[in-house]
């Protein structure tokens, strides 16, 4: 299992926030779905029976590439795994930090 190369992350503290960056979703994960990263970033394969369901949330959502076959997605609580938010989706995908030009920021295109 691997990080998708869609999203990216960081982890202050308790909270782990994720970035999908071809949709401009942002993600804050649960204590448990935070693990779950960190475990997966770790290349580690020491997941309990309690993983698997947030696993297969975050494979289903797109976050974690693997060979497995979720389970139907609507029988999945991402709850467990994380919360998805995406009002700032438009905001996220003008990628500020690239496209300011002299009109200023934030200039959608």
């Amino acid at each position: 299992m691997t990080q998708s190369r869609d999203f990216i992350g960081d982890t202050i503290g308790d909270d782990t926030i994720l970035i999908n960056l071809k949709t401009g979703a942002y993600y804050s994960l649960t204590p448990r779905g935070g693990s779950v990263w960190a475990q997966v970033l770790a290349e580690t394969t020491e997941f309990t029976t309690d993983d698997a369901p947030v696993l297969m949330a975050m494979v289903a959502e797109g976050i974690f590439e693997s060979d497995v076959t979720p389970v139907d997605s609507d029988v999945l609580d991402s709850a467990l795994a994380f919360m998805k938010y995406t009002e700032m989706s438009e905001l996220l995908l003008a990628d500020p930090i690239h496209e300011v030009d002299e009109d200023g920021w934030p200039k959608l295109r």
